[in-house]
């Protein structure tokens, strides 16, 4: 302590800087539009996250973490980077590093998606076959603009109700229900197709000025910017998977077909050499054993290189191969020392060093060793593999969902949206019956097949949904959007009468949801979740 004032933990920084660049986005669309920019290259990340490293490294392109990029992508995080601090539910601090902040020890590039110009005609083709005629003269903007309205339009209505409930000191308390449908929707078909359309790689300037983003300034309060930026992110993933996922399909193809044509000029160079050393006999005839060995040789298959992917994320690529790395001086590998910087926000410096691998220590961001590149190299041929960011910017993409949290799932049973029962009609049952097979007959009862969605930590500005419907005998579970599921799990009601027995138990049952609270209850909460000074 000094001075009186208690000095503030580095989680304690980084959660204010959030809340300050969430506040700040709304004072101005030129803020609005800066920020979508940086998101559009991190669609996959929770908003909470982009705004972080929005902050942080705004012009950042691919970012995972540390042990993202040495153990799935084979790449070493650069001698001095700093990482990119974001926030984690235990009030812990995780860090992610940039594309540039790293480098391949084998010199392999990495490439990033874009959209090529001759290639528009086939991205406005697949928009036409999903979303239906364009009206967009065969223009790729114009089209993209077009494919967000429609999905601002499907999708709006599922977000509309929290957003109705938080508007209080805002802008939009002052608005009739029908104006800010009116408004959102045109926000987010523009935000939404600024990030799309930024992303591909064309100019954004030839198609919005700020006036199309006034209306942020509306949404002035920081429960209503996180509610927004969560939606425009859960939109924006669904046509931005539209356009990735053609863009890799025209990358994969474009690159099988310059490696067919290199090999088909190598067969011909072959052939050419071989009739060269052809010895004739005196007779006319090639010698036997030559005659053999030709026949041998012209009846060889052609090997065809395959793309070193994991086979779950062969979904495409993409169509302009943009290379991220640059040929390294060998001399940036006798350097010695480190930059660490103790207190500093956003993690430690990573050092370099010669060893055999690249190691992080215990707290995930320690000294990074290397080996010399001298004797790490491998055969250059290894150039003929094409390496994709199918994990980059949480653009992963998985055939299974992984299971839903449990931790958040009291927040989902203490909803009482389309009960059948009020909470304290289920408490009282659970309390005059012990018997597990009459409580979870009962719970079920209370059930309809109306599917609930509720925000999963609005007390910490975490506006990401979770989710339940009725399914059989039991409850479906999720996280995130309904249509965009990031996890799910099946519980019977035979175990959700455990966990809500537990939670009755414990007095927490009753406990009313976020929206419902009383002032004094959230800022009972708030210090409860509050992070203890070290």
């Amino acid at each position: 302590m000094k001075g009186g004032s208690i000095l503030k933990t580095k989680y304690e920084y980084i959660h204010e800087l959030l809340l300050e660049q969430a506040e700040n986005l709304s004072k101005s669309p030129y803020n609005w539009m800066a920020f979508l920019k940086t998101s559009a290259y991190m669609f996959k990340l929770p908003f909470q996250d982009q705004l972080l490293i929005h902050a942080q490294r705004p012009n950042a392109t691919a970012c995972a973490s540390f042990e993202t990029w040495n153990e799935k992508h084979s790449r070493w995080i650069r001698k001095g980077s700093k990482g990119i601090a974001l926030l984690n539910d235990d009030n812990t601090l995780r860090y992610v590093f940039d594309i540039k902040d790293t480098r391949s020890p084998s010199f392999k590039p990495l490439h990033l998606w874009r959209v090529e110009i001759k290639d528009e005609l086939e991205y406005i083709h697949m928009l036409e076959n999903k979303y239906g005629n364009m009206n967009s003269s065969m223009e790729l903007g114009h089209a993209i603009i077009e494919m967000s309205s429609i999905i601002a339009e499907d999708n709006m209505q599922d977000y509309l109700p929290p957003l109705l409930k938080f508007r209080k000191d805002s802008e939009l308390e002052h608005m009739e229900e029908h104006e800010i449908m009116i408004e959102l929707k045109s926000l987010l078909t523009n935000s939404i197709a600024f990030e799309i359309i930024h992303r591909s790689g064309l100019n954004v300037n030839d198609y919005f000025t700020a006036k199309d983003f006034y209306a942020i300034k509306d949404f002035n309060s920081i429960d209503m910017i996180m509610q927004l930026g969560t939606v425009s992110r859960d939109l924006c993933e669904i046509g931005m998977n539209d356009i990735s996922a053609k863009a890799k399909e025209i990358m994969i193809r474009t690159f099988e077909q310059s490696k067919q044509m290199i090999q088909n000029g190598d067969v011909n160079n072959e052939r050419s050499d071989t009739h060269e050393r052809i010895d004739i006999q005196p007779s006319g005839r090639l010698s036997n054993a030559e005659s053999e060995s030709r026949r041998t040789n012209l009846q060889q298959p052609i090997r065809k290189d395959e793309i070193q992917l994991p086979q779950e994320e062969l979904s495409g690529t993409s169509s302009h191969i943009k290379s991220e790395e640059r040929t390294e001086q060998t001399s940036e590998n006798s350097r010695s020392g480190s930059n660490t910087e103790n207190g500093s926000s956003d993690g430690r410096t990573v050092a370099e060093s010669a060893s055999s691998r690249q190691e992080n220590s215990s707290d995930g961001m320690g000294t990074a060793h290397e080996q010399s590149e001298g004797t790490s190299r491998r055969n250059h041929s290894q150039g003929d593999n094409l390496q994709l960011d199918l994990g980059l910017g949480g653009e992963e993409i998985k055939n299974a969902l992984p299971p839903f949290d449990l931790q958040d799932l009291p927040a989902l049973l203490r909803e009482d949206v389309s009960l059948q029962h009020t909470k304290e009609e289920i408490q009282q049952f659970f309390n005059e019956h012990g018997d597990d097979e009459e409580r979870a007959i009962f719970l079920e009862s209370c059930y309809d097949d109306t599917l609930v969605q509720t925000f999963r930590k609005p007390e910490r500005y975490d506006f990401s949904y979770i989710g339940y419907k009725k399914k059989d005998h039991g409850l479906e579970v999720w996280s995130g959007n309904y249509l965009d599921q990031k996890s799910l799990s099946y519980l019977t009601f035979f175990d959700l009468q455990n966990e809500v027995s537990k939670l009755i138990e414990s007095g927490e049952y009753l406990i009313p949801t976020y929206n419902k609270m009383s002032p004094i209850q959230k800022a009972l909460v708030l210090c409860q979740e509050k992070v203890p000074v070290k």
